[in-house]
């Protein structure tokens, strides 16, 4: 993750490990389990299909700390040629949140992570 930047596809499920000093983000950074649940966020991206169909595309984000998790999304979707901006919602303290989409997402970029 450079720049505390992600970018997730369909059917990845990542574990970032953080650093973090005076409830702020220092670093992320992907690793293959996680060892260090209190500082790891979990992120998975999925698609639900019915009959060879899109129904719907979830993005998953387990917060681990005792402060809301904040970040910024945009996605790359079928038809498009560029990047779109998309609203999310913050991640309430130690609780996971859902996000949900109808259109087909190519990819997501997750960015500007802040703990408030």
């Amino acid at each position: 993750m450079k720049d505390k930047i992600l970018q997730i596809y369909p059917g990845e499920k990542l574990y970032i490990e953080t650093e973090t000093e005076d409830d702020e983000i220092l670093s992320m950074n992907v690793v293959e389990e996680n060892l260090n649940s209190e500082k790891t966020i979990v992120i998975e991206f999925s698609q639900k299909v019915k009959d060879r169909k899109n129904e719907m595309m979830m993005l998953e984000i387990v917060n681990p700390f005792n402060k809301d998790l904040e970040y910024e999304a945009m996605m790359f979707i079928v038809g498009h040629e560029k990047w779109i901006n998309t609203n999310v919602l913050p991640v309430k303290a130690n609780l996971t949140t859902f996000e949900i989409w109808s259109d087909v997402i190519i990819t997501l970029v997750l960015a500007e992570w802040k703990l408030k």
